[in-house]
């Protein structure tokens, strides 16, 4: 489905990723893993449009996107989840999903539905400014405006990196819902190795810049592996 080849970014003059190249497949969910620094959310931010290669290419469903923007990748059929937990404070939660909605191509209010069922902490709080919400609760805020445009593939960006422990479990099981139930395709950057580790098919090693080894998610458990992981 994700096809990234060789691809090349750098922030002005300091290059980032040095040929890094990485494929998801359908229906497949792929950890991206490595320390802090070593690229992984430049790769997303690329893959996503945000960042521009100087070479490499994107290829999504066989078509080479690299020269679309990200609401055009968007409409391909992408979502991207930052770190950061983005929207607009000032509206309420079901008016945060409402502007996505009312952006994409299906306009269908069953979206919004499909992705309260996966984060249903969001319901008693719908008319609750969302700039007012905890951490967790604007991250599973985040993934489910992500969902509203009924994506092939989400990229998520540590979805669980500073949420309380009470919700990092849902906002697991949310992820795994998505991609074993619903056939969702995802790459995931996620801070918990285990978790990462136990829903993910395959997982994808970043040093330096580059990918420099991939398998099924259970062959990453090893020493050298780990080693290289580690902050």
């Amino acid at each position: 489905m994700l096809e990234i080849s060789k691809l090349e970014v750098a922030y002005g003059r300091t290059q980032v990723l040095f040929g890094s190249t990485l494929d998801v497949g359908a229906n497949e969910l792929v950890a991206l893993l490595g320390r802090n620094g070593v690229g992984k959310s430049t790769l997303m931010k690329a893959t996503m449009g945000l960042m521009k290669s100087f070479n490499g290419t994107v290829t999504f469903e066989g078509e080479d996107i690299t020269g679309l923007s990200p609401s055009q990748r968007v409409k391909r059929g992408i979502a991207y989840v930052p770190q950061g937990r983005m929207g607009f404070p000032q509206l309420s939660v079901m008016d945060n999903m409402k502007v996505v909605l009312e952006a994409t191509s299906h306009k269908q209010a069953s979206a919004i539905d499909e992705a309260l069922d996966l984060f249903p902490r969001l319901k008693p709080i719908l008319s609750r400014d969302a700039g007012f919400l905890s951490g967790g609760q604007k991250q599973q805020l985040a993934i489910a405006r992500a969902l509203i445009t009924r994506p092939k593939l989400i990229l998520l960006d540590e979805p669980t990196e500073g949420i309380q422990p009470s919700i990092i479990h849902e906002i697991e099981a949310a992820i795994a819902e998505m991609n074993k139930a619903s056939g969702l395709s995802i790459l995931l950057v996620e801070q918990h190795l285990e978790f990462a580790l136990s829903i993910g098919d395959r997982y994808a090693l970043m040093e330096h810049g580059e990918v420099v080894s991939s398998g099924p998610a259970d062959a990453a458990a090893t020493a050298t592996v780990r080693e290289l992981i580690a902050v």
